[in-house]
Parts: structure tokens; C-alpha cells; sequence
């Protein structure tokens, strides 16, 4: 709907006719509706930019952790590196992370 058939319709509720007041009342709830829409869309980017940053904290939580447990686990015995797995443990880590390449 386009901001002329707001214009329209307070145009026709204008003239007196019996029964235009409806024109009015419809104008009116297009603009309340607008509004609300407007709203929705600002909360919906304000949401999904709050989201976007909570992945990229937890991305870089994530490849903290891997550094950590790579640095730590470098003073560990070879023996003691394959009797648990960090090799395995490192690619958990790095696998247990999101892969998004596109912000929405």
C-alpha cells in the first residue's frame, strides 16, 4: 500500500458523504499498521545484528580454546598426546564451531 491510498482515503472521508467516516478509520489503521510493521522491522535488524555479534564472540572463544589446548598440550609427552587423543580433541574443538561465511 502506497502512502497515496493513505491520502486517498482521508480524501474521500473528506467530501461528508454518510457513512465516509470508515474512509477515515481505514487511513488511520494503515498508518497504525505501518508503524508497527516499521517497528517490527527495526527490533528484527536490531535482534539479528545482536545475533551476528554472539557468533563472532563464540568463533572467537572457540578458536582461543584451540590455541590453548594446542599450546598447552605441546609441553605433553608424545606418548602422552596419543594415549589422549589431543590431536582428536583439537579437531573437535575446531569442527564444534559454525562455518557462516555470510552475514544476513
Amino acid at each position: 500500500m502506497s502512502a497515496d491510498l493513505v491520502t486517498e482515503l482521508r480524501q474521500m472521508a473528506a467530501t461528508g458523504y454518510a457513512g465516509c467516516a470508515i474512509w477515515a478509520e481505514a487511513a488511520d489503521e494503515i498508518e497504525r499498521l505501518r508503524t508497527d510493521f516499521n517497528e517490527l522491522v527495526s527490533e528484527r535488524d536490531a535482534l539479528t545484528q545482536k545475533v551476528c555479534e554472539a557468533i563472532t564472540q563464540r568463533e572467537q572463544l572457540r578458536a582461543d580454546a584451540v590455541e590453548t589446548v594446542q599450546s598447552w598440550g605441546a609441553y605433553v609427552s608424545e606418548y602422552f598426546q596419543e594415549k589422549h587423543d589431543l590431536k582428536g580433541d583439537i579437531e573437535r574443538l575446531r569442527g564444534s564451531g559454525s562455518t557462516r561465511t555470510t552475514e544476513p
